[in-house]
């Protein structure tokens, strides 16, 4: 197992050890999205999918594999896309446009594939037209292959990856629902299996993703690889640019709030030419003794 993997199994598995599951759904990682997702437009068939536009991200995966729980928390929608225990819910491509300006694109919730509560027609009828789609959409920057972390890649999902590869399209598995693998090692050993099945594509960004959308762990880094998939700009790059403007020019100099007093003494032009000496404590005695001020003159004798 490649030590990345294992270590960012352990730290994910350290998010949620001993707490229970985050309840604010709406809650947004570090990198979240400029703004909240847009319904744009729903397509049952080839005819009805929206105009080429903006930069697009596509979310698929075996039914009931958490892709709408998902979805909910990578853009911080508490009701992006509707949470179903009934497999097979999603039957059409749906479109939502998030961000603003140039960092503006579009994610795509795909029906999902396997098993489904609908008639082999229909399923047939969702297959062709995600086929459809991958193989003639220019826009599409990134496909989401989503994947239940406690089992891997099943049969079906090899297929997906298959037509993804052959159709010359970047994609990135997600093992979703990792609080339910177990331990570190074996979330790990999930993951390196998923990476050695797909070794020799060619297609397929590494390292696996893995989150967990109960406790919202990992959703940080896979809100980052969206990002930079569809704008082209990391937005980690991007963070570290600005906190480079904004820290101060020397680290330092620098000692933090200071009170009036300890302001006040170290303004003073000099050390020596100050009632305060090089430690910056004010001596004792008399207020011109070891200064630049004139010393009072003694009295002079009588005798």
């Amino acid at each position: 197992v490649p030590p990345q993997l294992i270590g960012e199994a352990v730290r994910l598995h350290s998010q949620w050890k001993g707490r229970s599951p985050r309840r604010e759904s709406t809650q947004r990682g570090r990198f979240q999205f400029a703004s909240r997702p847009q319904f744009k437009a729903a397509a049952a068939n080839v005819a009805s999918i929206p105009a080429e536009g903006l930069p697009e991200i596509a979310f698929i995966g075996r039914s009931n594999v958490g892709k709408s729980s998902l979805l909910n928390k990578l853009s911080g929608a508490s009701a992006l896309a509707h949470v179903s225990e009934k497999p097979g819910r999603t039957q059409q491509l749906v479109f939502f446009e998030v961000g603003k300006g140039d960092g503006a694109f579009t994610l795509v919730d795909m029906p999902g594939y396997g098993f489904a509560l609908a008639s082999e027609a229909a399923a047939s009828a969702w297959q062709q037209l995600c086929a459809d789609y991958f193989s003639s959409r220019a826009t599409l920057k990134l496909v989401l292959v989503l994947a239940d972390a406690r089992f891997g890649l099943k049969p079906s999902d090899m297929q997906m990856l298959e037509f993804l590869e052959a159709a010359r399209v970047q994609y990135v598995v997600v093992l979703t629902k990792a609080d339910l693998a177990g331990p570190p090692k074996r979330l790990a050993q999930v993951a390196a299996l998923v990476q050695d099945s797909a070794r020799n594509a060619r297609h397929m960004q590494r390292p696996v993703a893995m989150v967990s959308s109960r406790y919202g762990a990992g959703v940080e880094q896979l809100q980052r690889r969206v990002i930079a998939a569809a704008t082209g700009v990391d937005p980690f790059e991007v963070a570290e640019d600005r906190s480079a403007v904004l820290q101060p020019a020397s680290h330092a100099n620098w000692r933090g709030p200071q009170s009036p007093r300890r302001r006040t003494q170290q303004a003073s032009p000099s050390a020596q030419g100050s009632p305060s000496g090089p430690s910056g404590r004010r001596r004792r005695g008399r207020p011109w003794e070891g200064s630049s001020m004139t010393r009072k003159p003694r009295r002079a004798s009588h005798r």
